[in-house]
């Protein structure tokens, strides 16, 4: 069984809960049903995708210039990034020190 990237895998599944959030409030907005609690929602989804993005790319040695260019006043909030950037370091390790362990069996009896 491949062990896969657990940072990897979880940006994936937060861009499709985004990408099924954006559907959801469209077809509110379409049916004139939308609250402001589904546009807090949507915001939540969009700023949390794109803060562990740019986390991950920095770790991933991107520049930021590289992930993205932002309109003045648009800035990401960097504290949020740099929490971010711990956590996954975090995880990376304990998954890289795993997939060392289980690629590094000994050969021969």
């Amino acid at each position: 069984m491949k062990k896969t990237n657990p940072v990897k895998e979880e940006q994936k599944q937060l861009a499709q809960n985004l990408k099924q959030a954006k559907l959801e409030f469209k077809d509110k907005q379409r049916n004139h049903t939308v609250t402001y609690k589904d546009h807090w929602n949507l915001a939540k989804l969009q700023s949390d995708f794109r803060h562990r993005h740019i986390a991950y790319c920095l770790i991933k040695g991107r520049s930021y210039e590289q992930i993205e260019q932002p309109k003045e006043g648009n800035e990401p909030d960097f504290q949020t990034v740099d929490r971010y950037q711990v956590e996954f370091k975090e995880k990376l390790e304990t998954y890289y020190a795993t997939k060392e362990n289980v690629c590094s069996s000994p050969t021969g009896s």
